[in-house]
């Protein structure tokens, strides 16, 4: 059963990622490069440090999509521990543009947590 201080919770709006990273565990990896002829334009990558360019790239190449009409897996940059990503700064555009409280937020938090 539900008790009164878990229903308030729930109610409350969201205004921060802090302890959350559900947006974070379906992704397999930061979007920025297109598959299979690593270009972008985005400017977060262009502004990553090599090596970080140079450590993602691997993992992708290595990387294996799950079964058709999976989600893919945890982002290789989010750090369990912490509920966060460990690169946030370099994040790419479309983590940068996901909105915090927004229907796809309350939605993956939904999946996750509840």
């Amino acid at each position: 059963m539900t008790s009164k201080i878990e229903s308030t919770i729930a109610e409350l709006p969201v205004v921060d990622c802090n302890g959350c990273g559900a947006c974070c565990l379906h992704m397999g990896f930061p979007s920025y490069v297109q598959e299979g002829d690593h270009q972008t334009a985005e400017e977060p990558w262009l502004n990553m440090p090599d090596d970080l360019k140079t450590e993602l790239l691997g993992w992708m190449e290595s990387y294996v999509h799950p079964a058709s009409g999976e989600l893919d897996g945890v982002c290789c940059w989010y750090d369990a521990d912490l509920q966060r990503c460990k690169h946030h700064e370099h994040r790419p555009n479309v983590c940068r543009d996901f909105q915090i409280g927004s229907q796809d937020c309350l939605g993956w938090r939904d999946l996750y947590f509840r």
